[in-house]
């Protein structure tokens, strides 16, 4: 895992979690 930003990691679970709602 490549390391990233404290931040990033969990605006990227929060995109996840939008695509995943969205329809």
């Amino acid at each position: 895992q490549t390391l990233v930003r404290p931040g990033m990691q969990i605006e990227l679970r929060a995109n996840r979690i939008t695509e995943s709602e969205a329809p």
